[in-house]
């Protein structure tokens, strides 16, 4: 595998155990008494949090998110799917009696409906799917490995949303990672700023200049997974971190969309830094 993509699912795999968990001030003392990545949900830890959502009471160490999933069915799928096919490849294993036994996220459950209205001729409109999760990101992964490019990666995801920002930041990660041959990952970063979404710019340039991740978390980005919060809150954990290990354990002590931010936050860290054996070890990487 792609030492990317193993990167991806490594810090996917890291933060599962406490991903969901909005109590920030919570996590960080729980993180003081022991280390947070690589850890078994708990269902009491996400009681006493409050602020939580228990999705994935029967993960392990070294399972991933939903997201995960997805990523590593795309993987094994043949090079010549196309949109229908990845629609149809998350169906199967979503579906009512299908293969996937974990949370089924909302852009997965609007695809069930829909397919369900066509399949029981239902003379209902069919819900619109427009998602602005980390999601878009997958076939971005995946078409670095199977040599396609981002249009073909942009198309697969288009089928769950109709952001444009996905696309944006495509050609800014490309632009990021052959920077990171010779660069930097500060200077990676900053140097492509011109290619990210108009939008998010302003966003992001404050995450470079926060040095805390607490103080830039609630002013202006949550934990959340939307794209507008996590991929700012995943550029400033990669732009002050300095080795794989130091911007995972961050990613997942803050909580929230943690491990499906680990995907996108590990795919780019791995350019740069080695990740560590141990862990790949734990990860269940296919």
């Amino acid at each position: 595998m792609h030492k990317h993509l193993e990167g991806a699912l490594v810090a996917s795999a890291a933060a599962l155990g406490y991903n969901w968990i909005y109590n920030v001030p919570y996590l960080k003392q729980l993180s003081e008494e022991k280390s947070l990545v690589f850890q078994k949900a708990d269902k009491n830890e996400y009681e006493r949090a409050g602020k939580a959502f228990y999705a994935y009471p029967f993960s392990d160490i070294g399972d991933v998110s939903a997201q995960g999933e997805i990523l590593k069915w795309l993987l094994r799928a043949e090079d010549t799917i196309d949109q229908d096919g990845y629609l149809k490849l998350i169906y199967d294993k979503v579906k009512p009696g299908g293969y996937y036994r974990g949370w089924v996220e909302s852009y997965a459950k609007k695809l069930v409906v829909n397919r369900y209205i066509d399949i029981l001729k239902l003379e209902v409109d069919q819900v619109e799917i427009d998602d602005d999760q980390l999601i878009g990101f997958v076939p971005y992964f995946v078409a670095k490995k199977k040599g396609k490019d981002n249009d073909w990666a942009y198309d697969l995801a288009s089928g769950l949303t109709k952001q444009k920002a996905y696309r944006t930041y495509y050609d800014y990660f490309d632009a990021v990672l052959e920077s990171l041959k010779t660069d930097s990952m500060r200077n990676a970063l900053e140097k492509h700023l011109d290619k990210v979404p108009k939008a998010h710019l302003e966003t992001i340039k404050k995450g470079f200049v926060t040095e805390n991740v607490y103080d830039y978390i609630g002013n202006p980005v949550n934990t959340a997974c939307h794209i507008p919060h996590a991929v700012p809150l995943i550029l400033h954990l990669l732009y002050h971190g300095d080795a794989f290990e130091t911007v995972v354990e961050r990613n997942t002590v803050i909580g929230g969309a943690s491990s499906d931010r680990g995907l996108l936050l590990g795919f780019i860290a791995a350019a740069k830094w080695n990740v560590p054996d141990d862990w790949l070890k734990k990860t269940k990487l296919k």
